[in-house]
């Protein structure tokens, strides 16, 4: 009688605790990346200049054509007068080295087969470049040198497509082609250095679009009575935060959210902390609130939840409060009211 009486007792524990349990689940929604300098927006003009020599300057066609390949979002072009400097410095390609890679290949003709010796073209060059982005607020560079000590520029190998069957006359190939390779290898190391450094540039002053991130948490037990609105809820959240863009439509957002906040707080109020399943999901709930909150931008509210959270001895509520914080300070740095906004091409 005792071992049935303490198998009953088992099971109902068994069944009584996923009544309360919380299903955690991530929302992402894009918003701004804040950069790490703000400039005013009619100070957001920059220039382009190219300081290389003759030989680098004949390959491209204007100044023009390395203007329009980067331009950074939400900033103009004023040559006269600009805000941000961006500089190209280069020197004379310099050719270390022409020669002759040989490459056996095997063919088969009327004796059979037979390894036949074939001659590649090849150039070794280097070619020293710096950029540098400069502004009132500082300066940043990279450059194609190595890292050792003296450091010295980088050099860069090329080997033709082209095969001959005599070693001259793959030498001749580079000899006879020579300005076109010079020309072609002058762009596409300056071309490939500035795309390298584009990021850079985008972190110290253009507002880029990025992905944003909370967690929520539902009851989500069949045998609790809110679970017939937990997996359309679920989804429904993802949803509706999926549209709030980078550059708006945050009040939108607000109003088609609030059916599915009102159902988190009734899920809160459904609960007694006094007990210690129910205490558990109940600061779960009250997390998933300030998560909504915060990624909402109505920072005192999603506070006050943090906060209640704190109270019922929960760290994580310290965690979103020092989000909060680091959220307002960005928003005030940057004299912004809110990270999704529209940028002015």
């Amino acid at each position: 009688m005792r071992f049935r009486f303490l198998i009953i007792l088992l099971f109902s524990c068994l069944t009584a605790y996923p009544q309360y349990s919380t299903d955690k689940f991530g929302v992402e929604f894009s918003s701004r990346r804040m950069p790490r300098y703000y400039v005013p927006e009619n100070d957001r003009v920059f220039s382009l200049i190219l300081d290389a020599p003759r030989q680098v300057k004949r390959a491209f066609e204007t100044v023009e054509e390395l203007e329009r390949f980067y331009v950074p979002k939400g900033w103009g072009r004023d040559r006269e007068n600009p805000y941000l400097k961006i500089i190209i410095s280069a020197d004379y390609l310099v050719i270390d080295k022409i020669y002759e890679i040989e490459e056996v290949e095997k063919i088969r003709d009327r004796e059979g087969e037979k390894e036949v010796s074939f001659f590649r073209p090849a150039m070794d060059y280097h070619i020293p470049i710096t950029i540098t982005a400069v502004s009132p607020q500082g300066r940043t560079e990279t450059d194609n040198f190595t890292k050792d000590v003296p450091r010295e520029p980088i050099v860069f190998t090329i080997v033709a497509p082209e095969k001959f069957k005599n070693p001259i006359h793959a030498h001749n190939f580079i000899l006879d082609n020579k300005e076109i390779i010079i020309e072609r290898e002058i762009r596409n190391r300056i071309f490939e250095l500035y795309d390298s450094f584009i990021p850079t540039i985008n972190n110290s002053y253009v507002y880029m679009p990025e992905g944003d991130f909370i967690h929520v948490w539902l009851l989500d037990n069949k045998k609790n009575s809110f679970y017939p609105k937990y997996k359309y809820a679920k989804e429904e959240i993802r949803n509706i935060f999926s549209r709030l863009n980078y550059d708006g439509g945050l009040s939108e957002v607000i109003r088609d959210i609030k059916p599915y906040i009102d159902l988190i707080i009734e899920e809160v109020n459904s609960l007694n902390e006094s007990d210690k399943k129910q205490k558990s999901a109940k600061t779960d709930l009250l997390c998933a609130l300030a998560e909504i909150y915060y990624g909402l931008e109505i920072f005192d509210v999603s506070a006050g939840y943090a906060e209640k959270t704190i109270a019922l001895g929960d760290s994580r509520g310290n965690k979103i409060l020092k989000k909060i914080s680091h959220y307002k300070d960005d928003l005030a740095k940057h004299h912004i009211q809110s990270k999704h906004f529209t940028i002015e091409e």
